[in-house]
């Protein structure tokens, strides 16, 4: 019993060192630019930018600096929602919510949604970013599959 259970803790442990690598590898390999998200909130919006751009490059898509280079780019305009606490100790409840849109680079739109966080995740910001990072690989590997569909002489 000892000798299975040692099997299945390495055959565990190849799948885990194996996973990230095979989930980049269907990345889609375009290249995508996040604008700046438009807000009320300045730091909201910069801060929210940067956790879009880190949840892409870790979901294997390449985000450029500029939309020079960009196969894609991906633009928002969002507002926080808050509410007030609803007892005394509790803090307010905030919702961030935008409007999205991708575009590729002939500025055909390929996706588009109205982003928000989760009514009752723990993090607001997180819940956001993963549901428009959803939205977007999914966007991106369906663009990548037509281009590579796509004759050469339409590229």
């Amino acid at each position: 019993m000892r000798k299975s259970l040692r099997v299945a803790l390495l055959f565990c442990c190849g799948l885990l060192a194996i996973a990230p690598l095979s989930a980049r590898s269907q990345s889609p390999h375009l290249n995508l630019y996040v604008q700046p998200l438009q807000s009320a909130d300045a730091d909201l919006a910069k801060s929210v930018r940067e956790k879009l751009i880190v949840e892409f490059e870790k979901r294997g898509i390449s985000v450029v600096e500029s939309g020079e280079g960009a196969d894609a780019i991906l633009s928002a305009s969002g507002l926080v929602e808050s509410t007030s606490p609803t007892s005394l100790g509790h803090r307010p409840s905030i919702r961030i919510r935008a409007g999205m849109r991708l575009v590729n680079r002939n500025g055909v739109a390929i996706w588009a949604s109205d982003v928000a966080s989760a009514r009752f995740a723990v993090s607001r910001t997180a819940s956001f970013v993963d549901k428009a990072a959803e939205g977007v690989v999914a966007a991106l590997t369906l663009e990548s599959k037509r281009r590579a569909s796509e004759p050469a002489s339409q590229k």
